[in-house]
């Protein structure tokens, strides 16, 4: 009820939710209303996984099945390092850069939502990725970064992180 109450109160500038994680799902998005845009095609979105809509010839809130999380995060590029932010202005990052170490968590808190949401294994990004990331903000000025981790310091690698952290910033 949520998501039909968000969706008819915007209108126009949210058409579709995306559930979980958003890289695959939005590119699926995009290819399946591209032949049809500027019009939503409820049946190419109903095939795909993870998502909420409103189904424009009857207005019923449409939930497509649940949506697969994604194996090898290593496998998504990362904006930072493909050159998609070197053109923008370091002062565009207000605060910090977000980072992501690791996705998932094992634990179903109740006052958490990423471990009830998922109460799945750590999916974990490379520790070289993570800290070329570091480094392409330190690089540019970029005064901070948020590791947007459910549980960072949950593994013994993020030891490994720290330390890297720790050398860039000196």
């Amino acid at each position: 009820a949520d998501a039909a109450r968000f969706l008819a109160a915007n209108a126009g500038i949210a058409d579709v939710l995306v559930h979980g994680e958003g890289e695959v799902a939005l590119c699926r998005v995009l290819e399946a209303l591209a032949p049809t845009l500027p019009d939503l095609d409820a049946g190419a979105l109903a095939a795909i996984p993870g998502l909420s809509f409103l189904d424009p010839a009857d207005g019923r809130l449409v939930r497509t099945g649940e949506p697969e999380r994604i194996a090898d995060l290593d496998a998504l590029p990362s904006p930072y390092l493909t050159g998609e932010f070197d053109d923008i202005d370091p002062s565009a990052f207000h605060f910090a850069v977000s980072i992501e170490t690791t996705r998932g968590c094992p634990y179903g808190c109740t006052f958490c939502d990423w471990g009830s949401a998922t109460l799945a294994r750590l999916r974990k990004f490379d520790v070289d990725r993570v800290l070329a990331e570091v480094t392409w903000a330190a690089r540019r000025g970029i005064a901070a970064v948020q590791l947007c981790d459910a549980n960072y310091g949950i593994t013994a690698r993020d030891i490994d992180v720290a330390r890297g952290l720790a050398e860039i910033v000196r």
